[in-house]
């Protein structure tokens, strides 16, 4: 199932992610919430016409076609890959558009939203099999993504989560790879030149450890009856 493992995103599952937050209609308890994903770049950037975002999309391809042809080393296939991945975010990314919504929904309406996707399968995997309804922020992209894992070939899906992979870890391969990230990077951004390597260190260690780090230094610098009260407000016990 395409959707079983976490590949790499920063704070987010593939094609769209979940989390625990505090329900906006009920503060006194807290809710699943899914919310879309799955593109590389803004919504509109698929298609808009504005001279930033073409040359945005453009770096895009190029980023895609470079990835590709490292993978296959044959350019007549890595561009058939690079279009292929191009269309399907940007069929995602046409799903986008509309405002987020508060839409609680059980799981078997969750699963007529999009019956191709075994959910219970999915909660089960991320270590939440006792789920018995979530906030589904924009249903319509579930429709949208349902549709696209009935049509899109197998052989797409692939090179998708291929390239997933090494983008979501470009930071740590070699320096070629990470170059082509960083050009496209740079299209979005207009940052001439990438971070100190030491920067970048610390922003992985501050991403990636940030809470365990955090502990360290609680318990060291903090009071044990400190510690307890905000252990509390953050456990919404009551103080």
């Amino acid at each position: 199932m395409l959707l079983d493992g976490y590949i790499g995103f920063v704070g987010s599952r593939t094609l769209f992610s979940g989390r625990v937050e505090q329900d906006e209609r009920n503060s006194s308890r807290r809710i699943f919430t899914l919310s879309q994903g799955g593109i590389s770049l803004g919504p509109g950037a698929y298609s808009a016409t504005d001279p930033q975002r073409v040359k945005v999309r453009g770096a895009f391809r190029e980023y895609l076609f470079n990835t590709f042809l490292r993978l296959h080393r044959n350019s007549s296939r890595a561009r058939t890959s690079a279009d292929a991945v191009f269309d399907l975010e940007a069929r995602l990314a046409a799903a986008f558009p509309g405002r987020d919504e508060y839409q609680v929904v059980g799981l078997a309406e969750l699963s007529g939203l999009a019956p191709t996707i075994d959910w219970n399968r999915y909660f089960r995997l991320i270590g939440a099999p006792g789920l018995k309804a979530v906030n589904v922020r924009r249903p319509q992209f579930y429709q949208a993504l349902d549709s696209l894992l009935r049509i899109t070939p197998l052989e797409t899906w692939r090179d998708y989560l291929r390239f997933c992979l090494v983008r979501s870890h470009a930071p740590f391969l070699d320096d070629a790879t990470f170059s082509e990230s960083f050009a496209l990077e740079s299209a979005i951004t207009g940052a001439l030149h990438p971070r100190p390597r030491w920067k970048r260190i610390v922003w992985q260690e501050k991403n990636w450890l940030g809470l365990p780090l955090a502990s360290l230094v609680a318990n060291d610098y903090f009071p044990a009856s400190v510690r307890a009260r905000y252990q509390a407000v953050g456990d919404d016990r009551p103080h």
